[in-house]
């Protein structure tokens, strides 16, 4: 095998809450919920970097992220592992990966950008870039993000910084443990002052296992609560979406209803303009009618003047005057309007 195929460094998997304490990782008594083969942590010679393989079931979390089955991810010091979905309410399936470059001196890795993976997840596709310019963000939404953002990588850095502590505490006191027993003390130190710093430095790892066990919590909850804000996120985008798709309806809609009112107004217009005219034929119409009831009138009374008295006497019981012939009784106007639009 080549050089550059072997892992140049030793790594291990830190459980957080006592690290000194061994762990059986499979399906037993002290882990139900762990599958047998778990996961896989490799060194990839072509990438020079160790990897992370989520070889189960139920799960394995990448500093609070998800992996997919058989999904490889990049490993590098502090990294926190997670097994299972219920890590969040076990401490002891938490873990923290330390390579021997932290033991020489190297530095740990930074917190990741939180920023950079906020715009990545949040990148929205082709169709909605126009919805999203067009939508001014929440500022108080916006403020509380950052916040979370910030505390996160704090304390991220915070248990980066723990686990490096961490990993050079126990070099030393591996270091202490593998001192020949030929050595001989310095007749400065005397044994119970040895004795007495052990101890303080188990404390101290003590202390730094809580802390960072505390910093995870915090970590897992700013993750849960900003996972909640990308949903509602994506939620107000596909409202958007869907509203600005109905407008174009809408719009036209409103146009053929416009339209509409301008023909209903012409119509009405022409029919007011129909009825005016038709009012000025009855009137016509009207006007004439007492033209040939006077003219009638004029007529009966002449004829009954050139009618001799004699015969007048004689056919008086079998005629009638020529005006009571003739007589014309009232025109209704109404009437004559109503007949007048219906033949019109």
């Amino acid at each position: 095998m080549s050089p550059c195929a072997m892992s140049p460094c030793h790594a291990w998997l830190i459980q957080q809450t006592n690290p000194d304490h061994p762990i059986e990782v499979g399906s037993g008594v002290d882990g139900k919920t762990i599958s047998a083969v778990q996961c896989e942590v490799k060194w990839t010679a072509q990438l020079q970097c160790f990897q992370l393989v989520d070889r189960s079931s139920n799960g394995t979390f990448l500093n609070g992220q998800s992996l997919g089955k058989g999904e490889a991810s990049r490993l590098t010091d502090g990294d926190q592992v997670q097994l299972t979905k219920g890590w969040q309410q076990n401490s002891e399936l938490q873990f923290t990966f330390v390579t021997s470059f932290v033991k020489l001196g190297v530095k740990v890795k930074d917190a990741p950008d939180l920023n950079a993976k906020m715009e990545e997840s949040s990148i929205a596709p082709p169709e909605l870039a126009e919805v999203t310019e067009a939508v001014a963000p929440d500022a108080a939404v916006d403020g509380e993000k950052v916040k979370l953002q910030e505390a996160l990588a704090e304390a991220e850095a915070r248990a980066a910084s723990l686990s490096a502590e961490l990993a050079q505490i126990k070099e030393q006191l591996s270091a202490d443990a593998e001192l020949p027993a030929a050595v001989e003390v310095p007749t400065a130190v005397e044994p119970s002052e040895v004795e007495t710093e052990r101890i303080q430095l188990l404390a101290q790892v003590d202390d730094a296992l809580k802390e960072a066990a505390r910093e995870e919590g915090i970590c897992s909850a700013h993750r849960e609560l900003m996972e909640d804000c990308h949903k509602v996120q994506e939620a107000l985008l596909l409202e958007l979406k869907e509203l600005f798709a109905n407008r174009e309806s809408l719009v036209q809609e409103k146009r053929r209803c416009e339209e509409n009112t301008t023909a209903c107004r012409a119509v009405e217009k022409r029919v007011q303009d129909l009825a005016k005219a038709k009012q000025s034929d009855v009137k016509d119409l009207q006007q004439q009618a007492r033209g040939l009831i006077s003219e009638i009138h004029i007529e009966g009374t002449s004829l009954s003047q050139r009618i001799p008295s004699d015969d007048r006497r004689e056919e008086g019981h079998n005629l009638e005057s020529p005006a009571k012939r003739c007589k014309v009784s009232s025109i209704d106007t109404g009437t004559l309007f109503a007949e007048t639009m219906a033949l019109g």
